[in-house]
């Protein structure tokens, strides 16, 4: 019994920090591998691609957040760029509170004879957010001895909320470096149960800033081995973060190793393995949390699959590939 109350309020806890935290968006650490979600820009990037990400957060803590994430997109020589679709479903404490997110992005291209090119996008879609009222416990259903038996007290919440939601974002690019820019959440739109108004019970925008370089380590017209340093700034209501690293590709394999600091506190080493395999590319990180919550021993899992259709001449004839890593 006394094992099961620990499960249930450690359970309670996650949705209270969630609460607390002003309803963050989920993040990746393979940003790369999730485009979409990364930057709305990026749709249309390959000339076909599906990209699916599974995050597993905060490791053996009961009610910890997991993350699915699976997108499609395609460039349309037709419409000047190309579109995606994108979804994405989000659980924490065991369930207890679900997001489910849809939307769609289009993005336009433009390419120069300077070899600089860029690319616009613009994403709408909504969102729905569930709680599970019945898995929840509360302070006033605890009779000694015999733990939760009482009915409670508080607010019964059945009703989902649903809401749209709208994104924009720019990329530009060379053969040799790339950045963009990004904001998601464009409406701040309204996300509390009660239908109250005010301080956090919106969404609030949240902005990324992510750039590289690709820098060739043979004399190969096509390098088969590159070294590429990346950064990534984002901020999202009060929380902010900075993520710093590179990968280095050798052939079909790749490795990255990144540093994740947020304000004010430094938060998790990410350790990243990858292999490619013709159209498909898997991807496998960790991140080690360095932040007070390392005493608990708390990792988080992240495993990416994609697979890319194109024909390498016909994308060589159509369009200039974006250069940047794929994990």
């Amino acid at each position: 019994m006394l094992n099961k109350l620990r499960f249930r309020l450690a359970a309670l806890l996650i949705v209270i920090s969630v609460a607390q935290l002003k309803a963050q968006d989920p993040e990746f650490s393979q940003f790369y591998a999730n485009p979409l979600y990364t930057n709305p820009a990026f749709a249309g990037s390959e000339c076909g691609r599906i990209a699916l990400a599974y995050r597993m957060q905060y490791y053996g803590l009961p009610g910890g957040f997991v993350t699915f994430n699976g997108s499609y997109d395609q460039r349309v020589k037709e419409i000047g760029g190309g579109f995606g679709i994108m979804f994405t479903n989000d659980k924490a404490g065991e369930g207890v509170l679900t997001a489910n997110h849809v939307n769609a992005a289009y993005a336009y291209e433009i390419e120069t004879n300077s070899g600089v090119n860029f690319r616009l996008g613009v994403q709408a879609g909504f969102f729905q957010k569930a709680l599970q009222w019945d898995k929840l416990r509360w302070g006033d259903q605890i009779l000694p001895q015999l733990g939760f038996v009482n009915p409670t007290n508080e607010t019964r919440i059945d009703k989902a909320v649903t809401s749209a939601n709208f994104a924009a974002g720019a990329l530009v690019y060379s053969k040799k470096f790339y950045a963009g820019v990004a904001c998601h959440n464009l409406t701040e739109p309204t996300q509390s149960f009660f239908g109250a108004s005010g301080p956090g019970t919106t969404l609030p925008r949240r902005f990324t800033v992510h750039g590289g370089l690709v820098i060739p380590l043979d004399d190969k017209r096509e390098p088969d081995a590159t070294f590429s340093p990346n950064i990534l700034i984002m901020s999202q209501g009060k929380f902010s973060q900075v993520n710093v690293g590179f990968y280095i590709n050798k052939g079909p394999l790749v490795a990255g190793l990144w540093f994740r600091q947020t304000v004010p506190n430094s938060d998790a080493l990410i350790a990243l393995i990858g292999f490619r395999q013709g159209d498909f590319k898997f991807g496998y990180s960790a991140d080690f949390t360095v932040s007070n919550l390392r005493s608990a021993g708390k990792t988080a899992h992240e495993l990416t699959a994609t697979y890319q259709f194109c024909n390498e001449r016909v994308k060589r004839r159509t369009y200039r590939t974006l250069k940047c890593p794929g994990f």
